[in-house]
C-alpha cells in the first residue's frame, strides 16, 4: 500500500487460491491479484475500490460509505466463493445497530454511551436487529457469488427509515451429487445459477413520548436460471410498542406473508398472524 496523501492511497495483492471441491470442469486453484485506492476526503465519507483476476476470472470490489446529519448511505459490490456453511458461521445481513451508530455519531460523539442509545432505540421502536439480505438457501455445494448492495438510514424529527435493496447471483461451482440427498433428482439443477433480488424497508413514527409505531415490509424474488422457475416472497408486519412504566413495555404484531413452497409444484401460501407481547427487566 502507498500513502500518496493523507487522504488518498493506493494498494496491490497478491495470493494463491486453492480449493479441493469436485469442480463441474473449470479450475479450482490459481493465483489472484488485483490493484485499487481508497479515498476518504472527509470523516464522513469513503470510497474503496479494487480490481483484479482470481482463478474464476475478473474479481471486482466496491465499498462507498457516506453519512450527513440526518442520513447514512452504503454502497458496496463484490464477489467470492463461497458456500452455505460459510455463510451461516457470517451471517449476511445488514446490522440494523450498525448503520445507527454512523447516523448517531454527530449528536452523540462517546461511543459507550452511543451503543447503549442505539439498543435502547432498537428496542423501543420495533426496528429489526438486521435487514434481510441475500441470505444463501441450503447447499453442500461451492458457488461463485457476486452481490450487490445499498443500505441507507434516515432520521426526521418524529421518525425514522432503514432501508436495503440487493441483488446476487450465484453460480454453482462443484458437482450437483453433493446435494443429492437434499434436493432429490427432480430438483437436481434448481441451484445451478440463480439470481436473488430484494428490498426491504423499515418505517419508525412516534405517537408519543411512550408509543411508537413501525411498519416494516420485505419482498424479494429468487430465479433460477437453469429451469426457468421463479419465486417471490413478500412480507408486511405492523408493531405497535408502549412503555408503560421504566422496567415493563409491551408490544403488538400484526403480519401477512405470501411466498412459494419449495417442493416441484411450487404451491403458494399465505401466513396472517397477530401476536401481543410484554417485556419486564429485573
Amino acid at each position: 500500500r502507498y500513502l500518496m496523501s493523507d487522504q488518498f492511497n493506493m494498494s496491490v495483492n497478491g495470493g494463491y487460491d486453492k480449493y479441493d471441491y469436485n469442480a463441474l470442469g473449470g479450475a479450482t486453484q490459481g493465483a489472484s491479484w488485483s490493484g485499487g485506492f481508497q479515498w476518504t476526503p472527509s470523516s464522513r465519507t469513503s470510497v474503496q475500490a479494487n480490481a483484479g483476476h482470481r482463478f474464476y476470472g475478473p474479481s471486482y470490489m466496491l465499498s462507498i460509505q457516506h453519512r450527513s446529519r440526518g442520513t447514512v448511505w452504503n454502497i458496496s459490490y463484490d464477489d467470492s466463493v463461497t458456500n452455505t456453511r460459510s455463510q451461516f458461521i457470517l451471517p449476511s445481513a445488514v446490522n440494523t445497530a450498525a448503520l445507527l451508530d454512523h447516523l448517531f455519531a454527530t449528536s452523540m460523539p462517546d461511543p459507550v454511551a452511543r451503543a447503549a442509545a442505539i439498543q435502547a432505540y432498537i428496542a423501543a421502536t420495533g426496528l429489526p436487529a438486521s435487514l434481510p439480505n441475500a441470505i444463501n438457501y441450503f447447499s453442500n455445494r461451492y458457488q461463485l457469488q457476486k452481490q450487490f448492495m445499498a443500505s441507507t438510514a434516515i432520521e426526521l424529527a418524529h421518525s425514522s427509515a432503514v432501508i436495503n435493496v440487493f441483488r446476487t447471483q450465484r453460480e454453482a461451482l462443484s458437482n450437483v451429487n453433493v446435494d443429492s440427498n437434499l434436493l432429490g433428482s427432480q430438483n437436481s439443477a434448481l441451484n445451478d445459477n440463480t439470481d436473488q433480488t430484494g428490498i426491504n424497508a423499515s418505517l419508525n413514527y412516534k405517537l408519543g413520548p411512550r408509543t411508537q409505531s413501525t411498519l416494516s415490509a420485505t419482498a424479494y424474488r429468487i430465479k433460477s436460471v437453469t429451469t426457468g422457475r421463479v419465486d417471490n416472497n413478500r412480507q408486511l408486519s405492523f408493531f405497535l410498542t408502549r412503555q408503560f412504566a421504566q422496567k415493563l413495555s409491551g408490544i403488538a404484531e400484526v403480519r401477512r406473508i405470501r411466498g412459494t413452497s419449495f417442493g416441484t409444484d411450487a404451491r403458494p401460501y399465505t401466513e396472517n398472524a397477530v401476536a401481543v407481547g410484554l417485556a419486564m427487566k429485573f
